[in-house]
Protein backbone atom coordinates (compact mmCIF):
# COMPACT_ATOMS: atom_id res chain seq x y z
CA UNK A 1 0.00 0.00 0.00
CA UNK A 2 1.40 3.37 -0.97
CA UNK A 3 1.67 6.41 1.25
CA UNK A 4 -1.06 8.26 -0.71
CA UNK A 5 -3.55 5.41 -0.29
CA UNK A 6 -2.80 5.25 3.43
CA UNK A 7 -3.45 8.98 3.88
CA UNK A 8 -6.64 8.79 1.82
CA UNK A 9 -7.92 5.79 3.76
CA UNK A 10 -7.10 7.48 7.09
CA UNK A 11 -8.89 10.64 5.99
CA UNK A 12 -12.00 8.70 4.97
CA UNK A 13 -12.03 6.77 8.25
CA UNK A 14 -11.64 10.01 10.21
CA UNK A 15 -14.45 11.60 8.22
CA UNK A 16 -16.93 8.82 8.97
CA UNK A 17 -15.84 8.53 12.61
CA UNK A 18 -16.31 12.29 13.09
CA UNK A 19 -19.91 12.00 11.89
CA UNK A 20 -20.66 9.68 14.78
CA UNK A 21 -24.39 9.35 15.37
CA UNK A 22 -25.19 12.11 12.89
CA UNK A 23 -24.56 9.95 9.82
CA UNK A 24 -28.15 8.82 9.22
CA UNK A 25 -29.77 12.24 9.77
CA UNK A 26 -27.17 13.75 7.44
CA UNK A 27 -27.83 11.00 4.91
CA UNK A 28 -31.59 11.65 5.09
CA UNK A 29 -31.18 15.42 4.66
CA UNK A 30 -28.80 14.90 1.71
CA UNK A 31 -31.32 12.63 -0.01
CA UNK A 32 -34.15 15.10 0.53
CA UNK A 33 -31.96 17.89 -0.89
CA UNK A 34 -31.14 15.73 -3.93
CA UNK A 35 -34.85 15.02 -4.44
CA UNK A 36 -35.73 18.73 -4.30
CA UNK A 37 -32.88 19.60 -6.70
CA UNK A 38 -34.01 16.90 -9.12
CA UNK A 39 -37.58 18.19 -9.08
CA UNK A 40 -36.39 21.75 -9.63
CA UNK A 41 -34.24 20.70 -12.58
CA UNK A 42 -37.04 18.79 -14.32
CA UNK A 43 -39.53 21.61 -13.73
CA UNK A 44 -37.10 24.19 -15.12
CA UNK A 45 -36.33 21.98 -18.12
CA UNK A 46 -40.03 21.54 -18.89
CA UNK A 47 -40.64 25.29 -18.62
CA UNK A 48 -37.66 26.19 -20.85
CA UNK A 49 -38.72 23.65 -23.50
CA UNK A 50 -42.32 24.93 -23.43
CA UNK A 51 -41.16 28.54 -23.89
CA UNK A 52 -38.74 27.55 -26.65
CA UNK A 53 -41.49 25.68 -28.49
CA UNK A 54 -43.83 28.67 -28.09
CA UNK A 55 -41.18 30.94 -29.64
CA UNK A 56 -40.60 28.49 -32.50
CA UNK A 57 -37.03 27.67 -31.45
CA UNK A 58 -37.76 24.04 -30.57
CA UNK A 59 -39.90 21.42 -32.32
CA UNK A 60 -43.42 20.95 -31.06
CA UNK A 61 -43.77 18.24 -28.43
CA UNK A 62 -46.67 16.74 -26.55
CA UNK A 63 -47.17 18.90 -23.45
CA UNK A 64 -49.47 17.54 -20.75
CA UNK A 65 -51.02 20.05 -18.35
CA UNK A 66 -51.12 18.19 -15.05
CA UNK A 67 -53.49 20.52 -13.20
CA UNK A 68 -56.62 22.37 -14.18
CA UNK A 69 -56.46 24.38 -10.98
CA UNK A 70 -52.86 25.67 -11.12
CA UNK A 71 -51.48 27.31 -14.23
CA UNK A 72 -48.06 26.29 -15.50
CA UNK A 73 -47.80 22.75 -14.14
CA UNK A 74 -46.73 20.80 -17.21
CA UNK A 75 -45.19 17.47 -18.08
CA UNK A 76 -43.35 16.63 -21.30
CA UNK A 77 -42.91 12.83 -21.60
CA UNK A 78 -40.20 12.93 -24.30
CA UNK A 79 -38.02 15.32 -22.27
CA UNK A 80 -38.56 13.24 -19.13
CA UNK A 81 -37.29 10.09 -20.91
CA UNK A 82 -34.39 12.08 -22.36
CA UNK A 83 -33.38 13.29 -18.88
CA UNK A 84 -33.58 9.71 -17.62
CA UNK A 85 -31.33 8.44 -20.42
CA UNK A 86 -28.76 11.21 -19.94
CA UNK A 87 -28.70 10.61 -16.17
CA UNK A 88 -28.20 6.87 -16.61
CA UNK A 89 -25.39 7.37 -19.12
CA UNK A 90 -23.72 9.85 -16.77
CA UNK A 91 -24.00 7.52 -13.77
CA UNK A 92 -22.79 4.47 -15.71
CA UNK A 93 -19.76 6.22 -17.21
CA UNK A 94 -18.47 7.77 -13.97
CA UNK A 95 -16.15 5.37 -12.19
CA UNK A 96 -14.84 7.46 -9.29
CA UNK A 97 -15.63 10.46 -7.12
CA UNK A 98 -12.68 12.31 -8.65
CA UNK A 99 -14.32 12.15 -12.10
CA UNK A 100 -17.48 13.73 -10.68
CA UNK A 101 -15.41 16.55 -9.23
CA UNK A 102 -13.58 17.02 -12.52
CA UNK A 103 -16.87 17.08 -14.44
CA UNK A 104 -18.26 19.69 -12.05
CA UNK A 105 -15.13 21.81 -12.40
CA UNK A 106 -15.17 21.57 -16.19
CA UNK A 107 -18.84 22.56 -16.30
CA UNK A 108 -18.26 25.50 -13.97
CA UNK A 109 -15.34 26.81 -16.01
CA UNK A 110 -17.22 26.31 -19.31
CA UNK A 111 -20.31 28.15 -18.09
CA UNK A 112 -18.20 30.97 -16.63
CA UNK A 113 -16.30 31.42 -19.90
CA UNK A 114 -19.51 31.33 -21.93
CA UNK A 115 -21.25 33.91 -19.74
CA UNK A 116 -18.21 36.21 -19.65
CA UNK A 117 -17.88 36.08 -23.43
CA UNK A 118 -21.61 36.87 -23.85
CA UNK A 119 -21.31 39.82 -21.46
CA UNK A 120 -18.24 41.15 -23.28
CA UNK A 121 -19.98 40.82 -26.65
CA UNK A 122 -23.06 42.60 -25.29
CA UNK A 123 -20.98 45.43 -23.85
CA UNK A 124 -19.00 45.82 -27.08
CA UNK A 125 -22.21 45.84 -29.08
CA UNK A 126 -23.75 48.47 -26.81
CA UNK A 127 -20.57 50.57 -26.89
CA UNK A 128 -20.33 50.56 -30.69
CA UNK A 129 -24.07 51.09 -31.26
CA UNK A 130 -25.33 54.60 -31.91
CA UNK A 131 -27.32 55.51 -28.81
CA UNK A 132 -28.56 58.89 -30.12
CA UNK A 133 -31.83 57.33 -31.32
CA UNK A 134 -32.81 56.35 -27.76
CA UNK A 135 -33.37 59.80 -26.24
Amino acid sequence: MTFHCTIERTFMQDFFVSAGGAFWPTFLIANIAALIASRAMTTATFSCIKQSAALGCFPRLKIVHTSRKFMGQIYIPVINWFLLAVSLVFVCTISSVDEIGNAYGNDFVSISLFLCSKIILSLLSAYTHDMSNFK
